[in-house]
């Protein structure tokens, strides 16, 4: 990426420097003879007459004879001429641009040793974006551009290698050591720096969890909310460190002033608790409904929750179910399981036991647990749905084999072994 961006602060300046150096009488003799070097196959002049057609400048704006100037320069067999008009078709400037062949010529790039067309061929494999889906050929594509010093690619090759998916086992030690490749091309870039805290928090390993926070305070030290929020939350929790509430709170809130919307979320919370600094509950449901405004689910689920309880401003059950729905909608569990019980309660809303099921069901199918209780009781009662004995005690099963304890209690009251 570095390339290309030093190939159009070039053909800026070159295109700067023809209007400034080129008198306008001459102009027509000096386009003349840059246009007989480009058809001689002369690869800068083509690039420079392809980025002046473009822009219109010194002569009509064209896109067709700007794609044209560009292709005769890739035909060379140029590899930066070949990323370019890769690029093209990528950003829709050829009349005919299409995505298989901005594959395609990113591809010759990249064979041609083009570390920033081998990255961008990789990302498309990944995705299957103008060709198949190719997650082997993404991988080695990455590895391409990324040893070939590409940082965007370091970062890529990283953060693929610390999830693992499509086939392609989880690597920590190489994800770290390409995640480290990146930081040493840019020690203040905010995006290594959050990945590294991330693997050496999941290694799980002495002494990463203090390498964590270390590589996470660097991150919010570049002013990272991403970074700042992680740093919070080993802050809270004595992650790597001594825990600290006040401190967790603080970098909280400088997350949130950057923009993170879970920071404001979790802002909101320690000022509804109390928690590193002293309960505000106005402040608290500002912080929560700029949230939820925002479309922020759990933020919506609080403000909800909130306005049901009367905590800092009236009571008013129904626009909590309103702000519920909308983070339940969205498919935020514990929402949707505080719909089952408002439909099931007719708390702010209608009763209604069939509507009741469906929020239940849903937030079941999501893994809370709190739901598959609620709707085993409903199941077995009849409630808006078939009664069935069977179906209920399969549900309070299921709940309590995951350790949920209500269902386990409800299956000793019932005369039921406990899974």
């Amino acid at each position: 990426m570095r390339r290309s961006r030093i190939v159009c602060l070039f053909l800026f300046l070159a295109v700067f420097l023809l209007a400034l150096v080129f008198p306008r009488p001459a102009e027509t003799d000096d386009l003349a003879g840059l246009t007989a070097s480009a058809r001689a196959g002369d690869v800068p002049a083509c690039l420079l007459l392809g980025r002046l057609a473009l822009e219109g400048i010194a002569m009509p704006q064209s896109d067709a004879a700007a794609a044209g100037w560009i292709r005769l320069a890739a035909g060379q067999g140029d590899p930066e001429a070949q990323f370019v008009y890769a690029l093209w078709h990528d950003r829709g400037y050829c009349p005919e641009a299409s995505p298989e062949e901005a594959t395609a010529w990113y591809r010759r790039a990249a064979e041609n040793g083009h570390a920033c067309a081998a990255g961008r061929l990789a990302g498309r494999l990944l995705r299957g974006l103008g060709t198949a889906r190719d997650p082997a050929g993404a991988l080695r594509w990455y590895r391409c551009a990324a040893d070939a010093g590409d940082p965007t690619a370091q970062m890529a090759l990283a953060e693929l290698l610390t999830a693992g998916a499509d086939g392609i086992p989880a690597d920590p030690e190489e994800a770290e050591y390409r995640a480290l490749c990146a930081v040493s091309d840019d020690a203040t870039a905010p995006d290594a720096l959050l990945l590294l805290g991330r693997i050496c928090r999941d290694a799980r390993t002495p002494g990463h969890d203090a390498a964590a926070r270390e590589w996470f305070e660097a991150a919010a030290a570049v002013g990272s909310a991403d970074g700042a929020c992680a740093l919070a939350a080993c802050l809270a929790e004595g992650i790597g460190g001594e825990k600290s509430l006040p401190d967790a709170f603080a970098w909280y809130r400088l997350a949130a002033d950057l923009g993170s919307i879970e920071a404001q979320c979790v802002c909101a919370d320690f000022y509804l608790r109390g928690l590193g600094t002293e309960r505000d509950l106005p402040e608290a449901v500002r912080r929560f409904r700029e949230a939820a405004v925002r479309g922020y689910a759990p933020a919506r689920f609080a403000f909800g929750y909130l306005l049901f309880k009367g905590l800092g401003l009236p009571a008013d059950p129904a626009e909590a179910v309103r702000w519920t729905r909308l983070a339940a909608e969205s498919g935020y569990p514990p929402a949707q399981n505080a719909m089952g019980y408002f439909c099931r309660t007719g708390r702010g809303t209608p009763l209604d036991y069939a509507e009741a099921v469906r929020w239940y069901r849903l937030a079941s199918e999501n893994g809370f647990l709190p739901a598959r209780h609620s709707l085993a009781g409903l199941t077995y009662d009849g409630l808006g749905t078939e009664k069935s004995r069977s179906d209920a005690l399969r549900l309070y099963r299921d709940a309590a084999s995951r350790g949920y304890p209500p269902s386990q209690e409800m299956l000793t009251k019932l005369g039921e072994p406990l899974p």
